[in-house]
């Protein structure tokens, strides 16, 4: 079952205890750019939503481990962040 979630606030950047955000099923056009502040971060799960656009800071999250991209429609550039984060030895599931 979808979720209607539809973007996120740029305060989110501020929660940086959270080791956990599944965000997966819902119908979100981006993320804020605020994302690459959430320094505790190891799950990121944003699978199954509308990104195309992937914010630059995502390769800040020095901590992530696992990050869900699946069936989202991205676009290059985000495709060229993701090879950056499997580079840093993430486990992309896209």
């Amino acid at each position: 079952m979808a979720n209607e979630l539809k973007g996120l606030p740029e305060s989110i950047g501020y929660l940086n205890s959270l080791q956990t955000l599944n965000i997966g099923d819902n119908q979100l056009p981006n993320l804020p750019e605020s994302i690459g502040y959430l320094s505790s971060l190891r799950i990121l799960d944003i699978r199954d939503n509308q990104i195309i656009s992937l914010p630059e800071s995502i390769v800040n999250l020095d901590l992530l481990q696992r990050f869900e991209v699946r069936n989202n429609p991205l676009n290059k550039n985000s495709r060229k962040l993701i090879e950056v984060l499997r580079e840093k030895r993430v486990a992309v599931f896209y």
